[in-house]
């Protein structure tokens, strides 16, 4: 391992040290837990963010069932 030196506020090295207590673990590996955890969560790629989008959105049933053969939908009457 590669030792660092950080500076915390008084407050959140209190935090840290009590939730290091509670958890059980040295101050150094609750920080390491906590980074690793920062640092390997995975990252959404288009797809998941799409697949979100998705699950948020709305069935409308005032679409009609011609609607994808249907250009009047999409263009109007005066357009055709």
């Amino acid at each position: 391992m590669i030792r660092t030196q950080t500076l915390l506020t008084p407050e959140l090295y209190e935090l840290v040290k009590m939730q290091a207590e509670k958890e059980g673990l040295s101050l150094s590996a609750l920080v390491r837990k906590a980074l690793e955890k920062l640092m390997y969560k995975k990252k959404k790629t288009n797809t998941d963010i799409l697949m979100d989008m998705a699950k948020d959105a709305v069935y409308d049933k005032s679409i009609p069932s011609d609607a994808s053969t249907n250009d009047e939908y999409l263009y109007g009457k005066s357009a055709l």
